[in-house]
């Protein structure tokens, strides 16, 4: 019993009320830790800049490509 009673000081003590009984809350479903969103944002700019480096290397791909179909055909630059 002494560690209940610790434990129900220590909430008072830290300005947590405490009752005996549950108090009725209502649902939350739209909650979202910062470290979260943070990482969605951090994510998205990721995602933008592999992207991009995709986008030129698929770019730099088919010039190379057609170097290579002009070299094999014996053509120049």
């Amino acid at each position: 019993m002494d560690d209940i009673d610790e434990i129900k000081q220590k909430l008072r003590d830290a300005g947590i009320p405490f009752n005996s009984e549950w108090e009725a809350t209502t649902e939350r479903t739209n909650i979202e830790s910062p470290f979260a969103k943070k990482q969605k944002v951090a994510l998205r700019r990721l995602e933008g800049i592999l992207q991009s480096q995709l986008d030129q290397d698929q770019e730099k791909v088919a010039l190379l490509h057609v170097q290579l179909q002009r070299l094999k055909n014996g053509g120049g630059s």
